[in-house]
């Protein structure tokens, strides 16, 4: 007699790939082929009629669900039945998509399979003329265009409803709402004083009016209108946050941090909010306190590239280097085109030792905006550090170049040409640094150094005696000193000094 095992384990790799996960192994889910028509126009009020072609492996009866959708909102749909015919009549004027779904029932919420459908196609079409529309309608579906992104259309039907009547000052509102996004500010700025014009009392028209100044920089205006806004609507938040923005840009880092946390009193949901009140943070010196509210921020929204770059600024501040090197590569994650991001990554290895690294992130941003001083002053510093001088002479010099009066790219080059023997030129590389900043001691150290190595010895103790006279406390530079009064016969002066 055969082993019954045997013959049990025959049986189940016999049968087990026949049943398959689903129970029918050699069934095919169905496919769609075609849905039409696609990218056609019709009249409002007319007729859409759309046919589904599909194919089953094995003919097994087909179920289709046809769904029409307007700007993302679903309108409305045939439900599940075996007709892959279906007719709609779309109400209003604009864009539309159908999309059509088909199942056989074998394979819908088995595994691997979606619980709903076997596969889908969409189509997408247009329906015209304005029909009977009122002001009130074109701005109704102004107001949907705007939200569902489509600002084309939303401007034309606020311009129709201006058309239809022009006093109608929610029609200016949005319209000055969508030439904002434009980013045709000016025009903007139009629409929103004739809706006020039209109605004084609408806070969030002073409010949007006070935004489109901001990117105008007239930050005096903007204030006005934030204020006016807020005197309609005290408990109405945004006013408040755009108003520290308002100040960030002026540098009232103050009355920024004071805005942001009345904001924050009347709404502390808002990603934007938390965002300004840890920038002002952040101006005034309170990194920690800037990093819970950038922190804060972030977990409400953590898509804003530019509050991880100043959560990476903030780090940076505090020493946490290979903290903020994580925060400015998020930042360039969302958004590869924030330069700030790439700077921020480049200055953090500085700052971890990795030269070489940083010189590829540089780079990579002159590649993107070759006039970028900034990116050619930090290669420049990181070569220094890997000792290769001449080449941070020569990118110190372009950055010069493209920014003449940078203090910092001048001391940088000075530095270079000391390390490369290039005394006199870093001499006068020293004086223009102080030429452009008095107050720069490094420099004025840096100076000193250099005219002792060149025998100035009278002029080098005048140049110490700057920089003692402004910190005592820096040994080397009573060293430096000292060798100068000792080159000058001073033998008393240079003992007390070393």
């Amino acid at each position: 007699m055969k082993n019954p095992v045997f013959i049990l384990i025959f049986l189940l790799a016999f049968i087990l790939p026949i049943l398959g996960d689903g129970g029918s192994p050699s069934n095919k889910p169905p496919i769609l082929q075609s849905l039409n028509p696609a990218n056609f126009v019709i009249e409002r009020e007319d007729q859409a009629t759309f046919v589904a072609l599909a194919k089953d492996p094995e003919n097994d009866p087909l179920t289709y669900n046809f769904v029409l959708t307007r700007y993302g909102k679903e309108i409305t749909q045939s439900g599940w039945n075996s007709n892959n015919i279906w007719i709609c009549m779309p109400e209003y004027e604009g864009n539309y998509e159908t999309e059509v779904f088909i199942k056989d029932g074998m394979h819908a919420g088995t595994t691997g399979y979606d619980e709903s459908y076997d596969d889908k196609k969409a189509v997408t079409f247009k329906v015209i003329n304005i029909g009977s529309f009122g002001s009130g309608d074109f701005i109704r579906e102004g107001d949907i265009q705007f939200e569902a992104g489509y600002l084309d259309l939303a401007l034309m039907n606020y311009e129709k409803a201006i058309q239809l009547s022009p006093g109608y000052a929610a029609a200016w509102y949005g319209k000055g709402n969508v030439l904002a996004n434009m980013k045709k500010h000016t025009e903007a700025l139009d629409c929103f004083s004739e809706s006020i014009e039209i109605d004084p009392s609408n806070a969030a028209a002073w409010n949007n009016k006070g935004a489109t100044l901001v990117e105008l920089r007239r930050y005096e205006e903007a204030l006005q209108c934030y204020n006016n806004s807020i005197n309609k609507a005290a408990n109405y938040a945004v006013p408040w946050s755009n108003k520290a923005e308002a100040f960030l840009f002026m540098g009232k880092y103050k009355d920024a941090l004071t805005s942001s946390n009345k904001s924050l009193e009347l709404d502390s949901s808002s990603a934007f909010s938390w965002g300004i009140n840890g920038k002002a943070l952040a101006a005034l010196g309170r990194y920690g306190d800037a990093l819970i509210s950038l922190n804060k921020s972030i977990a409400i929204d953590s898509s804003n590239a530019d509050i991880w770059i100043s959560k990476g600024n903030s780090l940076k501040k505090l020493g946490r280097n290979e903290d903020a090197l994580m925060s400015y590569e998020k930042a360039t994650e969302i958004d590869p085109s924030k330069i700030e991001a790439w700077l921020g990554m480049g200055n953090a290895q500085i700052s971890l030792g990795q030269n070489e690294n940083a010189i590829r992130i540089f780079d990579k941003v002159t590649s993107i905006v070759p006039t970028n001083s900034l990116a050619l002053k930090g290669k420049a510093t990181a070569q220094a550090n890997l000792g290769h001088h001449e080449k941070a002479l020569e990118s110190f010099g372009q950055a010069i170049n493209l920014t003449p009066s940078d203090a910092a790219a001048w001391k940088g080059k000075a530095s270079a040409q000391n390390n490369l023997g290039q005394f006199e030129s870093a001499l006068q590389s020293y004086e223009k640094v102080l030429s452009l900043d008095p107050s720069d001691l490094i420099a004025q150290k840096g100076k000193a150094e250099i005219q002792n190595k060149l025998g100035k010895s009278s002029e080098a103790l005048a140049s110490f005696e700057k920089v003692g006279n402004s910190d005592s406390t820096d040994a080397s530079v009573w060293k430096g000193k000292g060798d100068a009064q000792l080159s000058l016969s001073k033998y008393k002066d240079a003992l007390e000094s070393y």
